[in-house]
């Protein structure tokens, strides 16, 4: 997937290792914290999670805008999100900059789910990660970027004005939702752009 999309959002893979158990993806350190805090630590104010969703909304729809524009060229290279998540994001507080990370759900192109319960946040899943039969395509990925926008941003900004484009991704009907990330992106950029 790096070697299809270079994004300053996306961590260089320097070297790839075959080994027994599989795969081993080399990148280069960086000193993000990990978004993430689990449930029971996400109101404590120590955390990268309350920390991140302390910053000004501008800040913030900055870092997600990073996150969306990433998806947007990952789907134009094929690939669709999986098991995404704020565990996904690392943020480097200096820099104000975001990455993402854990890539080995992705899929290459639309597929029909035949196991049932997808691995992944239940917090940030489209309802077709989770029923058998149903087909994940690229408006699976536009309800988790939504989510995202929910959890991360209107969460703690309820008037702010990507709600309503936040509640149109995640509809639980997939043909309810915008039709592509694309589309969803520019409607993200008009009503977060100064």
């Amino acid at each position: 997937m790096s070697t299809a999309v270079e994004h300053h959002a996306l961590i260089p893979v320097e070297r790839i290792v075959h080994t027994v158990e599989g795969v081993l993806t080399v990148s280069p350190w960086f000193d993000d914290e990990l978004v993430r805090s689990p449930a029971a630590q996400r109101d404590d104010p120590t955390q990268a999670f309350s920390r991140f969703k302390s910053l000004s909304t501008g800040e913030i729809a900055a870092a997600l805008d990073s996150v969306i524009d990433l998806h947007v060229e990952l789907i134009a290279a094929g690939w669709l999100a999986g098991d995404f998540y704020d565990g996904c994001l690392m943020y480097d507080f200096a820099s104000r900059s975001i990455k993402v990370i854990d890539f080995e759900c992705y899929h290459r192109g639309s597929y029909v789910n035949e196991v049932g319960a997808l691995p992944g946040s239940t917090r940030f899943m489209a309802p077709e990660e989770s029923t058998k039969g149903a087909t994940v395509d690229e408006r699976t990925t536009v309800f988790n970027m939504g989510r995202m926008i929910q959890v991360l941003l209107i969460d703690s900004n309820p008037d702010h004005p990507a709600r309503e484009l936040s509640y149109a991704a995640t509809r639980l009907d997939p043909a309810l939702r915008p039709e592509t990330l694309a589309s969803f992106q520019r409607t993200w950029r008009s009503v977060t752009s100064p």
